[in-house]
């Protein structure tokens, strides 16, 4: 009876701190999210590249049309 106890005890300790971890690594994951939308956007990419010194282009691009 009392070995039975001990064992739902560690049990319920083992979930608690799993569900901590997954909460943990769920926080993570939006985290990494929104960083990578904030990176994906075109104000982020010009200026990336413009320290490295590509310049966007004036022209627009041209439509190629195949018949």
């Amino acid at each position: 009876m009392i070995s039975s106890s001990h064992n739902i005890d560690q049990k319920v300790m083992q979930i608690s701190s799993l569900n901590a971890e997954i909460q943990a690594l769920k926080s993570q994951f939006a985290e990494t999210r929104t960083q990578a939308m904030y990176m994906r956007l075109e104000t982020e990419v010009k200026s990336k590249l413009s320290n490295r010194g590509f310049v966007s282009s004036v022209t627009p691009p041209t439509k190629i049309i195949i018949e």
